[in-house]
Formats: C-alpha cells, structure tokens, sequence
C-alpha cells in the first residue's frame, strides 16, 4: 500500500509555537496566558486567508492539554493529546465548520456537549472555524454559554469577517487581529520548504511566488506544490507564469513599449497574439496594472523596492525616465476602467484595443504641466522684448482713515428778519430772470452760443471747470436754502 501523500500546506503545518510564522505578538501573548494560567475561556482569531488562525488555534489546544510543556509552553508533540490533535481523531479538541453547521439545532449539540466534562485531560475545546456563517439564532443560542461556561470548557472561534460577527458575541471573547505575512518571511519559509524536499527554485522565483500570494503563506505553500509537479527539474519563472495562465514579463514590457512610441502596428499584434493564444484579458490588464504600480513605486521608492524582482530593476529604471507620476495615475484609471467594462466577453478585445488607443493619445498629447511650463516661458520672453505689452500702474495705497473724532459744525450765526426777507427778495429776483433768459428763442440762443464759443482746447478745459462750479454752486445753494429755513423757524419761535 503506498504513503498517503499530504500537500506542502499539510505537511508543514506548524506544530509548534516556534513553527508559526509572522504573528510573534499573538504567540508571546498565548504563552504567556499559559505560564501565568490566566487563559480565557472564549477566543476570537480574525484576519485574512492563509495567515495561520486554524494552525494556532490548534497549537494552542496541544499547549492547553499536553502534561510535558517545556519550560516555555511548548507542547511536546510525542504525548498521546499532542499526537492525536495532529491527526485530527482527538475527543478532547472538537473541530466544527461553521459554514455547513451554523443552525440552531447545530448549536444546541454544542450546548448540550458542554455540560460533560472531557473524559481524560483538564478541558473539552471547541474550535470553530468560519464563525461567521452562522445564523443569528444560532449566536443567540451561544450567549448564554459563552457568558457561563462550564470551567472545562474553551472555546476557539476563528473568521476572515469580524465585522459580520454580532457585539454580544465579541464581547465575550478574546480577540486576536492576524496579520498578512511580509514577503520577506513567506521567501525565508518557501526556502526552507524547498531545501528540505530537494526542489531546485531560484531566489526570482521565490520571490514572484511570495509577491503573488497576497501575504498569505498558505497559497505560496499552494502554489510551490503545484509547480514543484509541473516542472521535472529547475523551476523557472517562465514555468510559473505558464502554469498561472500568467502573461509573460516579456509580453507586458513589449506592450509597454509599443504604447510609449505610439506603435498602433505592434498593438494590434500583440493583441492578436494574445486572442490567438487564448490568453485572458482581465490577466493581461491585471498584468499591465502591475507594471506601471511598479513603476510609480519606483518614482517613490527607488531600487529599493520589494514589488520589483532584482533581475528586473535595471529595466524599470530606464522605463521610469519616460514617465512622470502623473501620466502613470492616469493610465492606472485608464486600465482600470477598461478592466470594469470586460463583463460582455463578445466585447473584450475591443474594449482591450480601444483603451490601448486611449492611452497612447494620452501620452502623446500635451499635458496641462507643460502647456502652464510653455505660458511662463511665452511670457517671460515677451517681457524682456520690446514690445512687451503695457503692464498697469501698480496701485497706491489708500490713505489711512484718520481715528480722530470729526468736529461738530458750529451753529450759524442768528439773522434778524429783515435780513432773511432781503435774502427771500433777491432769491426770487435771481429766478425770474434766469427764467426771463431761458425763455428766448431757439435760434437766438443758437446764435448767442456760437459766437461764444470758443476753440476745441479751451473748450474742453472750460467744460472741466464749468463741471466743477456747478457742483460747488449747487452745493452751496442747497446748503444756503437750509439755512435760511433754519433761521426763519428759529425767528418764529423767539417771536411766539
């Protein structure tokens, strides 16, 4: 009978606290409830895919029940508890997806289970992985447990969705955040994996496979198994991306290219090529996303950039002089909008070619910077000619507002009436005979008015002048006028 054979992922499943990799913070923290025996009876372990929340969980169980921890709560993993949670056959440790058990009834077996206390060991653990599915009956049914558990009893609840998980139930528990795995320590595990099942696989690989795993050391684990059995011997990029359905490095950078020197010819080829070898759009797009990501972190970053493999950073040094920051965000919005319109496969290589197009427009069009740059250019040599244009006079500063308090008129002098009634007579004599005067005919007035009229130049000082004895005139009549009424009321009353 031949040895079952067990996946990268199974076969090096931590099986110690030291074997978990990148959440240091959440070991320290568990080992620490276990020497000072403070551990709590409900646990949550939330954070995205592959990040180890099941591995710990389980971890965690050994530690809780193996009699031979080392002095640094290590399980042993040679005790009959530790051997039979490896296999997964352990009374003590019951392991429940909550995705296919997430009903009341489900539920109400937990509860029910809870009230006996575990046949060998110090505590009955739950584990339940995908909490999050179930209904909220069955959390409701959970509460009652979770506030006064029995004191064999631990639960482990793990999630890649927190936030569907009701707050009574968070309330009660212990919650542990699992955080992505750096590339740098998915490389180092992936290195270790490969040396000890003899797999020959460049460091470029094994950083291609860690940057496309998204931080989760599961589907590194994944994918180096598949590749391992794709390729017989040395594991080279070219076979990891043909495995992935991946578009070459080679492809995107002659994409690149043909877009940047506005080679509508080459597109076109390179797009049929691709329709012919039954290649994904959405992947190329995804491909071309990349590439120019890769080239804005480079215009931040520099060569020190982890997005970039290290036999590809010359290349992207040279492409970055050709673009600015600018014109990268926009072909990203670009190739981004394209990858939403895909929905109609009928359409897709249209819409492909079409944003093609766009985009090399884009490049060669004058951008908004350079026609600002070209006006101050204009203007500055426009100034220094001859015939710059007149600029305005600079503004003079308004006078300051004098704080002073204005002072009040002084009263008129009084008049005795004989003079206001001389006043009233020569007004009224005055008027007549401006009336008298504007009464004459037109033509006589038509002769009087061009005789004296005098030359253009004079004419138009005299006007100015005239302008501003009218205004003083009529100023002062108005002014007069009151007072002479100011005067006559003042008369009458001392009279009455």
């Amino acid at each position: 009978m031949s040895k079952e054979y067990l996946t990268i992922p199974r076969k090096f499943r931590p099986q110690q606290f030291k074997d978990i990799v990148g959440q240091r913070v959440i070991v320290e923290t568990l080992k620490n409830s276990l020497a000072l025996n403070c551990t709590s009876h409900a646990y949550l372990f939330c954070g995205s895919k592959g990040t180890g929340k099941t591995s710990t969980a389980r971890v965690f169980a050994k530690a809780l029940l193996c009699p031979s921890k080392d002095s640094s709560e290590e399980p042993c993993n040679q005790c009959t508890f530790c051997q039979e949670i490896t296999l997964g056959n352990s009374l003590n440790v019951i392991e429940i997806d909550g995705a296919s058990n997430r009903g009341i009834d489900d539920i109400r077996k937990i509860n029910e289970n809870t009230s006996y206390p575990p046949e060998k060991g110090t505590f009955r653990i739950f584990i339940i992985d995908e909490v999050h599915m179930l209904t909220k009956e069955a959390f409701n049914a959970l509460l009652k447990t979770l506030e006064e558990p029995p004191p064999h009893i631990k639960f482990i609840f793990a999630t890649t969705e927190a936030h569907k998980i009701p707050s009574t139930i968070l309330s009660r528990c212990q919650k542990f955040s699992f955080s992505r795995h750096k590339q740098d320590s998915i490389e180092k595990k992936l290195q270790l994996v490969a040396k000890e099942l003899s797999i020959k696989i460049s460091k470029e690989v094994l950083e291609y496979i860690a940057s496309f795993s998204d931080g989760s050391l599961r589907d590194a684990e994944s994918l180096l198994d598949q590749i391992s059995a794709f390729s017989k011997g040395d594991i080279t990029l070219e076979h990891v991306q043909e495995l992935l359905g991946l578009p070459e490095s080679k492809l995107i950078f002659e994409l690149e290219q043909a877009l940047r020197e506005q080679n509508i010819k080459n597109l076109l080829e390179i797009s049929h090529s691709i329709f012919n070898k039954g290649k994904d759009y959405k992947l190329i797009l995804d491909a071309l996303i990349e590439h120019f990501r890769k080239i804005v972190h480079f215009h931040v970053l520099g060569s020190d950039n982890h997005l970039i493999l290290s036999s590809e950073k010359e290349a992207y040094q040279k492409i970055t002089q050709h673009y600015s920051l600018s014109q990268c965000q926009h072909i990203i919005d670009l190739l981004i909008q394209c990858h939403l319109s895909l929905q109609q496969p009928n359409y897709a290589r249209i819409y492909f070619e079409n944003s093609l197009f766009k985009i090399t427009t884009f490049l060669h069009s004058i951008s908004l910077e350079e026609t600002v740059e070209k006006l101050f250019a204009l203007e500055s040599k426009l100034s220094s000619s001859d015939n710059a244009p007149l600029s305005l006079p600079p503004q003079q500063p308004a006078p300051p507002i004098s704080k002073q308090k204005p002072t009040p008129p002084s009263s008129p002098p009084s008049a005795t009436k004989e003079e206001i009634d001389d006043e009233w007579g020569s007004l009224h004599t005055k008027k007549s005979q401006e009336k008298k005067s504007t009464d004459k005919p037109l033509s006589k007035v038509k002769k009087e008015t061009s005789k004296s009229a005098p030359s253009d130049q004079t004419l138009s000082l005299t006007q100015k002048e005239n302008t501003k004895i009218d205004t003083i005139l009529q100023f002062s009549g108005v002014e007069l006028e009151g007072l002479v009424k100011k005067n006559k009321i003042k008369i009458n009353y001392e009279e009455s």
